[in-house]
């Protein structure tokens, strides 16, 4: 046997040091997900790693199907890959006054 299905990776296990409130976007490494429950500090909850979210985006246009990055310091969604994270594709368009932005999960 070369692999064993574990499960379908929809959301994957989450483990965090503080209080996590639902909603919140976590990076680790390469890997973002988003909660979508609260998760009290060092009680196993899940991050969602597929799925269609609005994310909190910078004050920029965004057209559908465009890369989205998440800026970890500004918290928040933008074009820009150089030192953020991918976090999925622009499934709505998304004008610059918009506070948030559609995004399949990548």
């Amino acid at each position: 046997m070369q692999a064993r299905f574990i499960h379908d990776g929809r959301a994957l296990d989450f483990l965090p040091e503080t209080n996590t409130a639902a909603g919140t976007v976590i990076v680790q490494g390469s890997l973002i997900g988003i909660t979508k429950t609260d998760i009290s500090a060092d009680c196993l909850g899940a991050i969602h790693v597929t799925g269609v979210f609005d994310v909190v985006k910078a004050n920029i246009a965004v057209p559908v199907g465009s890369r989205v990055y998440w800026d970890a310091t500004a918290k928040n969604a933008v074009l820009n890959a150089a030192g953020n994270t991918q976090i999925g594709i622009a499934v709505a368009a998304a004008g610059a006054e918009a506070p948030v932005v559609r995004v399949r999960l990548l």
